[in-house]
């Protein structure tokens, strides 16, 4: 797997810069062949200038698609999600 970090090559005035990683909502890309099958999603990933510790514009909340493949969020007495 390679390391790809988009904020090397972003300049931001405020500082900060996240590598947000988004993930293509269409089907799977599928290619068989006779002995192998591969399956891939698209992803792009995109520098945004801020700093994800300090952004709280979007809280999150248990939803039920917030986690992937039957997975469950909780939220724990404080209102964190794990």
């Amino acid at each position: 797997m390679i390391n790809i970090d988009e904020c090397q090559k972003e300049i931001c005035e405020s500082g900060g810069c996240s590598n947000i990683l988004y993930v293509d909502e269409r089907k799977p890309s599928i290619v068989n062949t006779k002995t192998k099958s591969f399956v891939g999603l698209g992803t792009k990933i995109k520098a945004e200038c801020q700093c994800k510790a300090r952004d709280f514009s979007r809280p999150l909340q248990c939803t039920p698609d917030f986690c992937f493949n039957g997975g469950t969020c909780v939220e724990d007495n404080w209102g964190d999600v794990k």
